[in-house]
């Protein structure tokens, strides 16, 4: 029996922790009392000088059943009436129920509505008492009366808790980008499903805390060739560090600068785009060797969060995004280029920043890299999408139209982009191979059909490019988005949102005219059932992604030629756990029957 019953706890562990179990964790240090600002009350997110307040009741038998609310509210507010509103500075009392304090399984535990310490005792199972509240709207004089008479009341233990009385709205930011969007009728906007994301996004969106200065939004990490952060393009939508110099990057309060780390810092907070002249990116004839690496960071930015410009025609994925800048360009023989080192030290300054006094880096954009594997490079990749992280990184496939695999982007823990031109069809240069997992709108400027977005070269603030660096930030934005309606998405579901929200239907072959082609982006081998993709899981579909829905191919389940291998084998990201976790319930019945029938004897 004991054989028995070890096999099958062994057998079973695979799944015990794919599914694993969710714990109730609640906040230990919400304060006790909050005080509305003073720009919250000028921006009318606030009842001016009014509170909600939770009373301690002072007998229990006060919990009472009343016929009608009259008779509760007569009984409750005559002890309220006596013992507060002889204060000239509360103007009124409002009573609106009284609750029982002592359970916390009535109370949620989101981000922001944490245990007031006053209840930690109340909630560890000490107390069989019924512990009350009354809960009460309190009018005072002025905004600072209310914080001393809250504060007195704390300090005398009169209350459980007080918080402003605020006032909610439908923040519909996502109905009216859908709007502009539509109008500014951006080919590659429509090739992803933009509008349909937002429309979804706003039926869905709610205010996620109650004033808009409370808002964390989705933070992606460029790591680029800096950006340009004055560009009118990219007002608003730029990351601001609200503690510079902790992370070990002095002065960084948009970003870092890694090509400039030396002993115990990462480098310095100048994000200034390599090869700048005067404030902006000099013009190819100006200098050819650096125009398009200067623009490079600012461009992609652009895709990723700039503002709509229906004149450019530009406007990024993720609106409600902010963008950090990480600058790992630097002079390298006259041109422009990023060394591992550097690379190294971007991702270990991102992960420098939590989201309790800084919004989470939950998604860096990649558009970089080369055929060399870098061992360094691949284990950080791997660690950062692990706990507490969880960063989802997205690689661009490469523009040398060949299967040859381009890293970062080559990692089976990134995302790599190929890139599609409008219609569908693979853009002629970029890369493609079973190691693909998505493709996006790239752009093909020979057919007047490029990615416009944010550069200043002085002549103009934007800028056609094509590229599957222009592929990759439309999947940074994508997840950008469901980040602003799901931050705790882990990197699984992020990954998997992307991939099988993917449009499969939406690729073509050769041309537009022949209509999507199966067989042209994926090939069966000889004797195999399955396909080889090479354009990964399909089009990017930006509100399948979203709903969770697409007809995307699961790339992740099938066979990849392994590195240094000649012959097809399983996932990389398979390994002998996932082997047990597929084999595990034929297996588990095997030895149970077994091991049963060895007990007996």
């Amino acid at each position: 029996m004991v054989i028995h019953k070890l096999i099958s706890i062994f057998l079973l562990l695979p799944w015990v922790s794919a599914c694993g179990m969710e714990e109730l964790v609640l906040q230990q240090d919400a304060p006790i009392i909050v005080i509305a600002t003073q720009k919250q009350i000028d921006n009318i997110k606030v009842v001016p000088n009014s509170y909600l307040v939770m009373f301690k009741t002072e007998k229990p038998d006060l919990f009472l059943t009343h016929a009608t609310f009259l008779t509760e509210f007569k009984f409750h507010y005559s002890w309220l009436q006596d013992s507060y509103l002889a204060d000239s500075r509360i103007k009124n009392l409002d009573y609106i129920t009284t609750l029982d304090m002592s359970d916390p399984k009535d109370v949620p535990s989101e981000d922001g509505l944490g245990v007031p310490r006053t209840l930690q005792l109340a909630w560890d199972g000490g107390s069989e008492e019924d512990l009350l509240g009354s809960l009460v709207t309190v009018d005072f004089a002025t905004n600072e009366m209310a914080k001393q008479v809250l504060e007195e009341w704390e300090a005398q233990g009169k209350i459980w808790y007080a918080e402003p009385n605020y006032y909610n709205e439908k923040k519909d930011r996502f109905n009216e980008a859908k709007t502009a969007y539509e109008t500014a009728d951006i080919w590659w906007h429509k090739a992803i499903n933009l509008y349909e994301a937002f429309e979804t996004l706003s039926r869905r969106e709610i205010p996620p805390h109650p004033s808009d200065e409370d808002i964390v939004p989705p933070v992606i990490a460029v790591l680029d060739s800096g950006l340009q952060i004055n560009h009118p393009g990219l007002e608003g939508r730029i990351w601001q560090n609200n503690s510079p110099g902790v992370s070990g990057c002095p002065n960084d309060i948009n970003g870092c600068n890694t090509t400039e780390g030396e002993k115990g810092v990462l480098g310095t907070g100048d994000v200034t785009p390599f090869g700048t002249v005067d404030g902006r990116c000099p013009t190819s004839d100006e200098n050819k060797s650096t125009a398009s690496t200067c623009g490079h960071g600012s461009h992609v930015a652009g895709i990723i969060g700039g503002k709509l410009d229906e004149s450019a025609p530009s406007g990024g994925v993720c609106p409600v995004c902010k963008i950090m800048a990480i600058r790992i360009i630097a002079n390298a023989g006259g041109k422009g280029l990023a060394s591992d080192a550097a690379i190294l030290r971007g991702m270990k300054y991102l992960t420098l920043f939590k989201a309790k006094n800084n919004a989470a880096v939950r998604v860096v954009n990649s558009s970089f890299g080369k055929y060399t594997r870098v061992r360094s490079v691949g284990l950080l990749v791997s660690a950062l999408k692990k706990k507490p992280h969880e960063v989802v990184i997205v690689g661009a496939a490469g523009n040398e139209d060949s299967m040859r695999r381009n890293y970062p982007a080559g990692f089976s823990d990134t995302i790599a982009v190929a890139a599609v031109q409008q219609g569908g069809a693979k853009a002629p240069y970029s890369n493609f191979g079973p190691w693909v997992d998505v493709a996006a709108p790239g752009g093909n400027i020979n057919f007047d059909r490029g990615i416009f977005s944010t550069v200043d070269t002085g002549n103009s603030k934007y800028k056609a490019q094509q590229g599957t660096s222009m592929a990759a930030p439309v999947v940074s934005g994508i997840l950008g988005l469901i980040l602003s309606i799901d931050p705790n998405r882990s990197f699984t579901d992020l990954r998997n949102s992307i991939i099988l929200g993917s449009n499969r239907d939406a690729l073509y072959g050769k041309d537009q005219a022949e209509g999507f082609n199966y067989n042209f982006y994926y090939p069966q081998v000889g004797g195999e059932s399955v396909r080889r993709p090479l354009l990964g899981a399909g089009m990017l579909d930006a509100n399948a992604a979203i709903l969770g829905k697409g007809t995307g191919i699961n790339i992740g389940t099938i066979s990849r030629i392994k590195s240094g291998c000649s012959v097809l084998g399983l996932d990389d990201r398979a390994g002998i756990m996932g082997l047990l976790v597929l084999l595990s319930p034929g297996l588990f019945f095997i030895f149970n029957f077994l091991s049963k029938s060895l007990s007996k004897l």
